[in-house]
């Protein structure tokens, strides 16, 4: 069976950062799309910061509504409210009580892209059954799950990778103390 969290609480502030010279390592199935002119900071409070980049080529669309969603503070206290062992870390638009918000952009088209593969580190938009269903919210993948979320896997489509996980203290390293954390529980 698996372990799942209904609300990990660990409150979140979601920030787009303009950088330059961030390297992204490309996540074991290589995602070799990583654009370093922005990225995102998600602050997860009393463990850090989680540097996500972009993935401006792979889902242009996705990547944008993502950062305007951030510059607009929707994520501004929300959750990760679901946590799968060695499959997830989810978030989005849903506070600590329960409450989830409604994006104001609306549902997102899909985007897959066989060059950004749902492998560890990449972070894929969570949706219904509908492939154009994706909202705001998001799933970290903690493994490489690119058979299982990929087309043909749980369903015929596929989910679209906006971001990965980049290395280091304010990336992957922030991300396994969360993990180790919960984990933990």
């Amino acid at each position: 069976a698996v372990a799942v969290c209904a609300v990990v609480a660990l409150v979140l502030r979601v920030a787009l950062v303009a950088r330059t010279g961030v390297a992204p390592k490309a996540g074991g199935g290589g995602i070799d799309s990583v654009d370093d002119d922005a990225v995102l900071e998600v602050h997860v409070r009393d463990f850090g910061v989680i540097t996500l980049a972009l993935l401006w080529r792979a889902a242009p669309r996705t990547a944008a509504a993502i950062a305007e969603l951030a510059e607009r503070h929707f994520y501004d206290g929300c959750v990760f409210y679901r946590y799968e062992p060695r499959f997830v870390l989810q978030g989005g638009g849903t506070f600590a009580n329960g409450t989830a918000q409604t994006s104001p952009l609306g549902a997102l088209q899909l985007e897959y892209d066989d060059d950004a593969p749902n492998v560890e580190r990449a972070v894929s938009m969570a949706r219904f059954a509908n492939p154009h269903s994706a909202t705001h919210d998001w799933s970290i993948m903690l493994n490489d799950n690119s058979q299982w979320l990929g087309p043909g896997g749980a369903d015929a489509f596929g989910y679209t990778v906006f971001a990965q996980v980049i290395d280091g203290e304010r990336g992957w390293s922030t991300m396994q103390r969360v993990v180790a954390h919960l984990d933990d529980k």
